[in-house]
């Protein structure tokens, strides 16, 4: 006797299961965050793609050149921030571990002050699942 299947909307995954591929999670950033073609590891050109790598050791994965596109709206404001951007965000989440974001403020002082960001502890986590 077989069990009764599961509609897609019961199944939720978490960013960072291991036995989704690697290059789902790296289409999911490309499309999620428009990411240029020259970026894309699939992509003809030179210079260093963005790609989303998982270490079988220490079970950790890593955005390679996660910086590459700073100055994007999705990356800064719809998913991340200026002081975090979402590739950063995102790589917190493959690893699940949780983002503390810092931002600046001055408090009249030579270097200012950093505080954590209260407005995104509460949202991030919920943009975790695919």
């Amino acid at each position: 006797m077989q069990p009764q299947g599961l509609l897609a909307e019961e199944i939720s995954v978490k960013l960072g299961a291991v036995w989704i591929d690697v290059s789902d999670y790296e289409q999911f950033m490309y499309e999620l965050l428009d990411i240029p073609m020259y970026l894309r590891r699939d992509s003809y050109g030179y210079g260093e793609k963005m790609t989303v790598d998982y270490n079988k050791i220490s079970g950790e994965y890593f955005i390679k050149n996660k910086l590459a596109v700073r100055n994007r709206v999705l990356l800064n404001n719809t998913y991340g921030t200026k002081d975090k951007i979402a590739t950063e965000l995102i790589e917190d989440a493959l690893n699940q571990r949780i983002s503390t974001v810092r931002c600046k403020i001055d408090d009249g002082s030579k270097n200012g002050k950093y505080i954590v960001d209260q407005r995104l502890l509460h949202c991030w986590p919920g943009r975790s699942r695919i």
